[in-house]
């Protein structure tokens, strides 16, 4: 889940095992850009290991959840990391929760916090926010539940819909097998699989790309095959039918805004319209924009992490129009209400204030 609400304070951040050291403010403003970006606040060094990365973050009111990829075959360092940002120039972990493995997404609903990681999907209890507490799981692990081969099925995201979680798991196979569990959790201490359904997808020969998916209602859109982004509807009875497929530019990292879907790799954005379900097309793409890790959008701004931290006019959606900078390079960015989480490659939480 990558969400944002419209707001004149950004919060760009990194977390770390430590305390918060208060920084001097400092302003960072490209040329010719609309925006510029004043740093507030930094926790240094949040990531569990050299290694690690944030995958996503979700904020509450004022609290931040975090999830780490570690770019190493040992999962010591997988946890989720909980900060109070109250004070955004003095940000403070509340608390950590170690999972099985590397967390790829996370969603929030209410004082639930659903994990999805390279061993499956979790449910934590957030209501005592020092305290995260594991409440119920489903593990991939166990081969007569998960479906289970040579390879490791990885758990690459978690929708929540009511007392169902629709999980899209891939396995890495040639050609590549992915899908989508739907799980009720209607007793989160004992989250059970009552459907399944199998998607194959060619790639490029010798490329084995990790499946991405957002959500827009009852709406699937996954990205996998060579820039080609599949449109799936869910129907009451859990059931997936495929209903239109779009050529993009780039496969990668998306989020939907409205009527728009946002597409982002390291060649670059595409913008593609869904307006229409049944006959989504792309509208324009730039590999001028440089390379995206993490994207966040809000009704008027799309904030791209990367090399940099871009941020992109969404009231112009013919043109890909930058208008605004944060020169640090990045993996995660995230935001609620005013505040914007950016998770950067110095493994720092920074939080900044957007001034026009």
């Amino acid at each position: 889940m990558r969400k944002l609400i419209a707001g004149s304070i950004i919060l760009i951040s990194i977390i770390a095992f430590g305390g918060c050291e208060k920084d001097e403010q400092e302003t960072n403003d490209p040329e010719n850009n609309t925006l510029s970006l004043v740093l507030k606040g930094t926790i240094e060094n949040m990531a569990p290991r050299q290694e690690d990365h944030a995958t996503d973050m979700i904020i509450k009111n004022s609290t931040v959840y975090i999830g780490f990829w570690s770019d190493t075959e040992n999962d010591e360092g997988a946890h989720m990391r909980i900060v109070d940002i109250t004070d955004i120039q003095n940000p403070v972990q509340i608390s950590q929760y170690s999972t099985l493995d590397w967390v790829d997404d996370i969603e929030l609903v209410e004082n639930n916090l659903y994990l999805g990681h390279y061993q499956g999907f979790e449910i934590l209890d957030v209501s005592i926010l020092s305290s995260p507490i594991l409440i119920g799981a489903n593990y991939s692990t166990n081969s007569t539940v998960w479906p289970h081969n040579t390879t490791q099925p990885f758990v690459k995201s978690v929708k929540i819909m009511g007392n169902i979680a629709y999980v899209l798991y891939w396995l890495i196979e040639s050609p590549s097998i992915c899908g989508f569990k739907t799980i009720n959790i209607e007793n989160k201490t004992s989250p059970t699989i009552i459907a399944d359904t199998t998607f194959v997808v060619q790639q490029i020969p010798n490329e084995q790309r990790q499946p991405t998916c957002v959500w827009s209602q009852d709406y699937a859109f996954i990205s996998l095959s060579p820039n080609t982004v599949s449109i799936y509807q869910v129907d009451n009875n859990h059931f997936f039918t495929k209903i239109s497929e779009c050529n993009t530019s780039v496969v990668g990292n998306m989020i939907c805004n409205g009527n728009y879907l946002y597409i982002g790799e390291a060649s670059g954005l595409s913008i593609i319209d869904i307006t229409d379900k049944f006959n989504p097309y792309e509208i324009v793409s730039s590999s001028e924009i440089g390379s995206v890790n993490g994207m966040s959008v809000s009704d008027s701004c799309l904030f791209l992490a990367g090399e940099t931290l871009r941020v992109i006019n969404c009231n112009n959606t013919n043109k890909i129009e930058k208008i605004g900078e944060y020169q640090k390079s990045g993996t995660t960015v995230c935001s609620f209400n005013s505040k914007i989480c950016y998770f950067t490659d110095e493994h720092d939480l920074e939080i900044l204030e957007i001034e026009n």
